[in-house]
């Protein structure tokens, strides 16, 4: 939750840094255009220049890249001496709001994905409670079954578990329980144990799901729903008609990047 208001506190950061732009780019973008005119004049008399040098050197040659040098220095002459300044201010403010809009996006999908998956892990938890009496039964076929037939049992519940959510630190230590089994160091008891250690671990998590799933899921789900058309939405596999639709009258326009070139 902190970190889902954090993302609508980018928001403002970056509406602020907009205005900021909007307002500097006013003072900004006659000089960057004057500048940059200079600039392509000065880029066409380096050209000359090459091309002169390139031919045989002759006194005349030389007149005419000393007068095309010094055409260099009245143009560099021509830059406003706030043009260094300026550019630095305007291109800092530039990449002050990348980074504010690079960590909104990183945040924003990372608290919507944890609290969608929050509400994953809740919602699995009866699934879970159903697979508890097969893994129970997995202490006994340690014992009772040869190793190899003993581990496959265990495999099945490894994969049961593998598609619930949340359930890698059960699946963990029954994979432990299986290696245990197996090789010439095996050993039953160590076996039980690590399988005892992972029906602890299942009831602990069916027990808070279960209370989760009575008192936080409702406002949770909802919660994911509300947000899920705004920080959530670069997560959703399909965009809402209303969003598809701004966001295509947004790239149909001309959006003007010339100021940070």
């Amino acid at each position: 939750l902190t970190a889902s208001q954090a993302s609508f506190d980018q928001i403002e950061l970056i509406k602020k840094n907009q205005l900021e732009l909007d307002a500097l780019s006013q003072i900004y973008r006659p000089l960057h255009q004057q500048v940059a005119s200079i600039k392509r004049q000065l880029a066409m008399l380096d050209k000359h220049i090459v091309e002169f040098e390139k031919e045989d050197k002759t006194a005349h040659k030389q007149r005419e890249i000393d007068q095309l040098q010094a055409q260099k220095l009245v143009l560099t002459a021509q830059i406003p001496l706030r043009w260094e300044g300026n550019r630095n201010e305007y291109m800092a403010l530039v990449k002050q709001d990348r980074k504010a809009r690079l960590d909104y996006r990183r945040s924003g999908s990372e608290a919507y994905e944890t609290i969608r998956s929050i509400s994953l892990i809740i919602g699995d938890g009866q699934p879970l409670s159903n697979l508890r009496s097969d893994v129970l039964l997995l202490t006994d076929a340690a014992q009772r079954l040869d190793a190899k037939t003993a581990m496959a049992h265990i495999k099945v519940q490894e994969k049961a578990l593998g598609k619930l959510h949340g359930t890698s630190a059960i699946k963990g230590l029954l994979s432990k329980a299986r290696r245990a089994l197996k090789g010439k160091n095996a050993s039953v008891e160590k076996s039980q144990d690590l399988i005892s250690q992972a029906i602890i671990a299942l009831d602990t998590e069916v027990n808070w799901r279960q209370q989760a799933m009575q008192t936080l899921v409702a406002d949770l789900d909802q919660f994911v729903q509300s947000i899920s058309t705004t920080i959530g939405l670069r997560s959703l596999e399909q965009l809402p008609r209303e969003q598809a639709l701004y966001v295509a009258s947004c790239n149909s326009g001309h959006r003007d990047i010339s100021l940070i070139f």
